[in-house]
């Protein structure tokens, strides 16, 4: 089905939500998930397409938007970022199935906003992960795999928790790079951080002591990604 040119979930006060399910398939040009008011899309099964100028989940302060993929897929073209929250509370949840951004995944872009990114399951593939605005981000990496092909950044509001996912930088950047970008106070790893060239790009998550597929080693000062392999 096509959608208008602007759809609203939670366009003022109370709340409203859309469910696809049944392999349905939804064509939308702009879709604003939590305006004034709070708005939810689950994706249980079928796809969802956004491509005019904006999706975004949170826009207004006070407005609270939730998009929840349990399976499907979630697609944006080149030109539609999807901002995770923009003056409101924004929330991604992922627990299965993919979400493939033609642009950017831009986190609480303005003051006083908050932006959480959840992954338990599946696959999100941004043409950049913008942490680096002005709200609160939150990055909770329980599984699944969340990959920039092009550019990262992070902000002084930015917090990345890193469980058994795994967050893939295939935009060109080197090993040494990542290795000093997630040495920073503000990336908490559940157990041995793990930093590694797959050959494809570079890989970032946190693995059991004892190691068994990688960790990161304290050597001269430097960090130093080591790969040991499953006997």
């Amino acid at each position: 089905t096509s959608g208008p040119g602007e759809f609203y979930l939670g366009a003022n006060l109370g709340g409203a939500s859309l469910v696809v399910t049944n392999s349905g398939t939804a064509n939308l040009a702009h879709l604003a998930v939590g305006n004034t008011g709070n708005g939810l899309l689950s994706i249980d099964s079928g796809t969802v397409n956004v491509n005019g100028a904006w999706l975004i989940s949170g826009y207004s302060a006070g407005g609270t938007g939730n998009i929840v993929l349990n399976g499907g897929a979630l697609n944006t073209s080149g030109t539609t970022p999807l901002h995770l929250s923009y003056f409101g509370h924004g929330t991604l949840t992922v627990n299965d199935g993919t979400v493939t951004l033609g642009n950017a995944l831009n986190v609480a872009v303005q003051p006083g906003s908050q932006g959480d990114l959840v992954m338990n399951g599946g696959t999100v593939t941004a043409a950049a992960l913008v942490f680096g605005h002005a709200g609160t981000q939150t990055l909770d990496l329980n599984g699944g795999q969340l990959i920039t092909t092009g550019g990262f950044s992070e902000g002084a509001n930015s917090t990345f928790y890193i469980g058994s996912g795994e967050l893939i930088f295939n935009g060109g950047q080197s090993l040494e790079d990542v290795q000093g970008l997630v040495s920073g106070s503000n990336w908490i790893f559940d157990d041995t951080a793990s930093v590694y060239d797959s050959g494809s790009g570079i890989v970032v998550t946190s693995i059991p002591e004892p190691a068994t597929l990688g960790l990161i080693a304290i050597f001269g000062g430097a960090l130093i990604g080591v790969r040991r392999f499953r006997m």
